[in-house]
This record gives structure tokens, C-alpha cells and sequence, in this order.
């Protein structure tokens, strides 16, 4: 029992969800006439276990047992039993978590469509006009938006195609737009979420499948984008990503942002504003913009709460806001912000290893080499994560002179050979290559004090457009003069 579904499910719930699914569990209307004592006793049986479901009782023989006294133990038996009450679970789940908009808006639509196949047709044209008032107080447009218009205007043409007298456009045109634009938004979308994913190494069969929407992109721009404001910002969107050496792009974008602010559904303004900052840190890495100008970006995201996915930071921008701020110097604003934030990092199943991480990082930066090295250790899951703890590690053993800098240089040079060509993208290839490589070139006893050698590791550095901490290595190197 412990790793059925069904537990799985159940422990997920909160308190005054689970009490809401007893009364919904408990409705003759919701489970089948056959064994639906057995499956309303299977629950009262989980009830007493919850919010764990850990008790050795649960055990699928105890269960049986408890459910079929006196028999002997059929697990399939039991297991048709399990798999009805999921199923009642499952239906509560849609009930329960389904936006109260979009059930409404399905539930007109299932009623228009019951009274159109029976030609009820005074309360068809009700639920219609229900519907389209619904749509007209809409003011955030998004893809949910623009397909519920063009469910509504298909059930319309369905309707007037009953009464084709030939000279009506029984609202054909109406219905081919509305999924012209459902269409295109999400095209464009998705589009850009690829095109976001693989920014620094696009695939060949991503650039295949944008054949088609490039080859529209003259009709977006000037039909479309000028009278659907989220198809105007995914299409500047695109459009950045395309081409994010012309930085006039990147201001046009924050433009449209700023713009259509209100009128876009939050879950696509928080897309667009993550292309947005990826395009900033471009420009960041480029040298056209402070550091302060991208720590004061993200800390505005950080509040309006466009970082945030299912209710949390992912490991990723908990590691840019840690370094942004440690780079202002802005050490008090990173402790509590880690002392947040801890609880709440998602997309790992190591969440803890990610906060000793940054925490270790926050160290470094106040000089604290020895809490460093008891905050670093052997990452399980994030690639990236374990390769940027052995930097940092490499940095501790540089700042305290050890002995064993090394051979720890040798061993990451080695690990980096190993995992790089099958996980880190190429520029992380290359950013890490360059930072151990100059990194031997600064631990060269030749290059103390050597202003000539210095200097030309600088230009040298300068030069190479792809590394990792060179911040970093540029002040090791000058300290050396």
C-alpha cells in the first residue's frame, strides 16, 4: 500500500481538503452500485492513517484482510477495490482544483452543446450569450482565452448550419479566426519557450519545426500582432530571441511588457519576462549593463513574483540573485533572503543541497573558507550545481595556499572530461575549460610578480569570450603584481 498511487495522492492533500473529499467520497452518486461498501470502507480504513499512510497495518495483506474477513488474501481482488476508489479520488481532484472561471465556462459550453444536439434552441442561444458576455469582461487574453472563442463561435456555425439558407456566413469566418489566433498565440509561445531552452546551441530538428511559423511571421506582424496584445509580445519576443545581438530589440520588448502589463494571464507575462531576463544577462555579460541594473531586475521580479513556479524558486535563480548580491556586496540582503527562501526551492529533489550551496558561496564571499568547506559537498542530482561546487572549491584551496590545489585542479580537469559532452551545454563547456586553464597560468610560480606575463594573461583573458568567474581570476591576477 505504502507506494500505491492512490496513497501518493492522498497524503498530497491538506486537512481541509481531505475532509472536503470525505463528503464528496461519501456520495452515492460519485461510486458504482457494486462494491460500494467495500470501497467507502476502504477509505474510513486510509482515514485513520492520514496525513502519512506509514502504519504497518497498511500493509495490502492487513488490508485484505480488514476489508475481507475470513477470506484468503487475492490482491487482485483488492486491487480492483483500490483502483475504483482512485478513481473516485481523481474526479474530486479536477472538481476540486479546476479554476472556478474555466469550470463555469466548460460547463456553459457542455450545456449550449446538450441544447443545440436537442434543438432547445431559446436556451442554446442563452448559454451563447452567457458565454459571450463572460468573454467581453475578460481583460488578461491569453491562449485559454482565445480558445474558449473559438469553441464559442464553432458551436455558433454548428448551430446556424442547422438553418443554412446559403446567403449566411453561418459565422464560419468568425470561427476560422478566433482559431487563427488561439493558434498562432500558442505557436508563438511554444516557439519561444524552445528557442529560450536552447538558446546557446539551437538543435536541428527545433529549427525544422519553426519552418512554418517563419514563414508566417510577415502576417503576425503586420495583421495580427498590431490587434492581439499577447500575440504582439510573443511575436517581439521571438523576435529577440532571433536576433539578441541588436539590442533595440530587448527595449522594444520591455516596452510591450510594460504595456500590456494588465492584459496579459500572469503565466505567460512570467515567460516573456524570463526571455527578457535571459536577454538582460546577455547584455550583462557583454559589459552593457551593471550588475546592479540586473540585481535590481531580478529583486523586482523577485517581488511581483515572476521567479517563482509552483510556489517556489528554482535552484538556478536562487544561485543569480545569491551571486548578484554578494557582487553589490549586499551580504545582509543574501542571508535573509537564504534564510527565506530555504523551504521554498523547487525543481530538485534536493532542495537542501542547493540552499548549503549558496549558503557556502555567501561564505566565501565574507572570507569564511573554513564554514565554506563544511557547507560544500557531493551534490546528487544538478549537474551544474556539482560543477560549480568544485570551482568553488578550487577558489577556497587557491585562497588558503593549500598543497592539494593540485592535484584537485587535475582531478576537476578530469570530471569535466567526463561529464561535460553529455550534459553541460557547450558554453558551460567552454566557460569551464577557460577557468581552469587560467587558473593554472595565475598558480604558475613564474607568474608572480612577472608584470609582462600578468599582462598578457589579462589581454589573454580579455580576448576569450566564453569563461567562468573572471571576475575573480582578472582581481587574483592584479593582487599578484
Amino acid at each position: 500500500m505504502h507506494s500505491n498511487k492512490l496513497v501518493t495522492i492522498l497524503s498530497s492533500l491538506d486537512r481541509k481538503t481531505f475532509l472536503r473529499l470525505e463528503k464528496f467520497i461519501q456520495h452515492p452518486y460519485f461510486i458504482e452500485v457494486k462494491q460500494r461498501q467495500k470501497i467507502l470502507d476502504l477509505f474510513l480504513l486510509l482515514q485513520k492513517h492520514f496525513p502519512h499512510f506509514q502504519d504497518p497495518d497498511l500493509s495490502k495483506a492487513k488490508v485484505f484482510a480488514q476489508l475481507f474477513p475470513g477470506q484468503d488474501f487475492a490482491v487482485e481482488k483488492l486491487d480492483k477495490i483500490i483502483t475504483r476508489l482512485l478513481k473516485v479520488v481523481r474526479v474530486f481532484i479536477v472538481y476540486e482544483f479546476a479554476d472556478p472561471e474555466e469550470r463555469k465556462t466548460q460547463q456553459l459550453l457542455g450545456e449550449a452543446k446538450y441544447y443545440r444536439e436537442r434543438a432547445m434552441n431559446t436556451y442554446f442561444l442563452q448559454s451563447i450569450q452567457q458565454l459571450q458576455r463572460q468573454q467581453k469582461k475578460t481583460v488578461q487574453r491569453g491562449q485559454a482565452y482565445f480558445y474558449t472563442s473559438y469553441l464559442i463561435d464553432r458551436e455558433v456555425s454548428e448551430f446556424e448550419t442547422l438553418f443554412n439558407k446559403r446567403k449566411e456566413g453561418l459565422n464560419l469566418q468568425n470561427t476560422h479566426e478566433s482559431l487563427d489566433v488561439f493558434y498562432l498565440a500558442s505557436k508563438l509561445e511554444y516557439a519561444c519557450l524552445m528557442l529560450a531552452q536552447h538558446q546557446f546551441n539551437v538543435p536541428l530538428e527545433v529549427k525544422e519545426s519553426l519552418q512554418l511559423l517563419e514563414k508566417l511571421l510577415p502576417l503576425i506582424e503586420t495583421i495580427y500582432a498590431p490587434k492581439e496584445p499577447i500575440i504582439d509580445l510573443f511575436y517581439q519576443a521571438f523576435d529577440l530571441l532571433k536576433n539578441k545581438e541588436e539590442p533595440q530589440k530587448g527595449e522594444k520588448l520591455r516596452y510591450l511588457l510594460d504595456k500590456y502589463d494588465q492584459l496579459i494571464p500572469f503565466e505567460q507575462l512570467i515567460n516573456v519576462e524570463a526571455i527578457y531576463r535571459s536577454y538582460c544577462i546577455r547584455e550583462f555579460n557583454l559589459g552593457h549593463l551593471s550588475s546592479q541594473d540586473l540585481f535590481d531586475l531580478y529583486r523586482k521580479h523577485l517581488e511581483k513574483g515572476y521567479l517563482f513556479r509552483r510556489g517556489g524558486l528554482q535552484p538556478g535563480l536562487v544561485k543569480n540573485l545569491v551571486n548578484l548580491g554578494l557582487k553589490q556586496k549586499s551580504h545582509d540582503w543574501v542571508w535573509r533572503f537564504l534564510q527565506n527562501y530555504k523551504d521554498k526551492i523547487v525543481g530538485t529533489d534536493f532542495p537542501e543541497e542547493v540552499y548549503l550551496f549558496n549558503l557556502a558561496n555567501y561564505h566565501f564571499s565574507l572570507g569564511a573558507y573554513e564554514k565554506v568547506l563544511e557547507s560544500l559537498q557531493e551534490y546528487r542530482e544538478d549537474t551544474y550545481y556539482k560543477v560549480a561546487a568544485k570551482r568553488l572549491e578550487l577558489k577556497v584551496y587557491y585562497e588558503q595556499k593549500s598543497p592539494i590545489l593540485e592535484s584537485k585542479m587535475d582531478a576537476f580537469k578530469v570530471y569535466l572530461f567526463r561529464v561535460s559532452k553529455k550534459i553541460l551545454s557547450i558554453s558551460h563547456q567552454e566557460g569551464n575549460n577557460n577557468f581552469i586553464n587560467f587558473l593554472r597560468q595565475v598558480c604558475n610560480p613564474g607568474t608572480y610578480k612577472n608584470e609582462s606575463k600578468i599582462n598578457r594573461i589579462l589581454k589573454k583573458m580579455e580576448a576569450t569570450s566564453t569563461m567562468l568567474e573572471r571576475e575573480w581570476l582578472e582581481e587574483k591576477l592584479k593582487k599578484l603584481l
